[in-house]
């Protein structure tokens, strides 16, 4: 396309995930029983596209590209007592939990390489992204039937991630390099509203957990004296 090269991507995943918690009784691993059963759904869908051009406006290479994710899931979990087993209360019903919301992520992002003098190589790169966090929810219903709701409020967010390299060629074997940039993560699903159980342990989600971002910088080296030798730093 126009001296170009078009990549366009895209995907579409369903899963149903089922697990398992169990308690073990005291005086060994002679019987377990079980504290949880849960079904996690989700959905996974979203596309991609880049095009490049190589040998432009007097760079190397030149990209341009988009991409879109919505993910959506649930966490549906089924609690039940572990006192007393093997006799009652053990094995009755104490709880229900269905959490999860939905949540997409859209990003667009730009990359320049190009070669200003003779054995230098420079890169600049930016990226916007954009995320928001919709339906989120916890409906809790005890043993006795009561239901107790909690929702969350809608939540957007953004990042410009930019990053300019150099990579210089001192001799054939040779080269130094250095970078700085900025980075970015929007907290997932799991993290948001999914309850994690281990062996060990229980990680309680957080809704209100906010993006990560970094700001980096780098320089390092890379010497080949040989064929079957190399040494970074």
């Amino acid at each position: 396309i126009s001296s170009g090269n078009l990549t366009v991507r895209g995907w579409d995943g369903v899963q149903k995930e089922a697990q398992r918690s169990t308690a073990i009784r005291a005086g060994g691993r002679a019987a377990e029983d079980s504290s949880l059963t849960a079904t996690i759904p989700s959905h996974d869908w979203g596309a991609s596209a880049q095009w490049t051009r190589n040998n432009a406006w007097h760079l190397q290479s030149f990209s341009v590209g988009a991409d879109f994710r919505h993910y959506q899931g649930d966490f549906n979990e089924v609690d039940f007592s572990t006192t007393g087993c093997p006799n009652a209360p053990c094995g009755t019903l104490t709880q229900r939990v269905s959490s999860g919301g939905d949540q997409s992520l859209s990003g667009a992002f730009l990359q320049a390489i190009m070669a200003p003098i003779t054995n230098l190589s420079v890169e600049a790169s930016a990226r916007v992204d954009q995320w928001n966090n919709n339906n989120g929810h916890s409906f809790t219903t005890n043993a006795a039937g009561v239901r107790s709701d909690a929702t969350y409020a809608d939540k957007s967010a953004g990042a410009f991630s930019p990053r300019l390299g150099a990579r210089y060629q001192v001799h054939s074997t040779f080269s130094l390099h250095g970078a700085v940039y900025k980075a970015f993560r929007a907290p997932n699903l799991a993290e948001l509203y999914r309850k994690q159980v281990s062996s060990t342990s229980i990680t309680i989600p957080n809704p209100y957990l906010s993006a990560e971002n970094a700001e980096g910088r780098e320089v390092g080296f890379d010497l080949q004296p040989i064929d079957w030798m190399q040494l970074k730093g």
